[in-house]
């Protein structure tokens, strides 16, 4: 569990229940300027604030930490997937809809050049077959000639 991990479960649960920081901090009643102060200083707040926060948003500890369990990558992910899957979960949910039409946007270019470059294989292989074929006809009239001239 990292720093990042818990500021981000609190920062999605505050976005979950449309409330500020001030508000969490009215509703835990705690000091504004220390919730907001570990929040901007990125400060791993006590397990006994981090019960009182959860309190306020109306979860568990358990809720809290099973859902950043939930968001750890996989341990059969390659490194780049795992990567990936850090950084799409750190992103507010319109950045993760972008990335995933960017991604599918990139895929489908991806297999159009794909099978682009199999009909220029095809071709190619044709193009290469009747070549051969004309070299054979050109081989087979030669021989023929050969034996008319004899």
């Amino acid at each position: 569990m990292t720093i990042d991990s818990v500021h981000q479960r609190i920062n999605e649960l505050l976005d979950e229940k449309r409330m500020s920081i001030y508000k969490l901090a009215d509703v835990c009643d705690l000091p504004h300027s220390s919730l907001y102060t570990m929040m901007s200083r990125h400060t791993m707040p006590k397990l006994d604030t981090l019960d009182v926060i959860c309190k306020g948003l109306g979860i568990t500890l358990c809720d809290f930490f099973c859902a950043l369990e939930e968001n750890k990558p996989d341990e059969s992910m390659s490194e780049k997937e795992a990567l990936l899957f850090e950084a799409v979960n750190a992103m507010p949910d319109r950045m993760v809809e972008l990335v995933i039409t960017y991604a599918l946007g990139l895929k489908d270019a991806y297999d159009k050049e794909m099978e682009l470059k199999k009909q220029s294989r095809l071709e190619a292989a044709k193009a290469r077959k009747e070549k051969q074929k004309a070299k054979k006809r050109e081989m087979e009239l030669k021989q023929l000639e050969n034996k008319g001239n004899e």
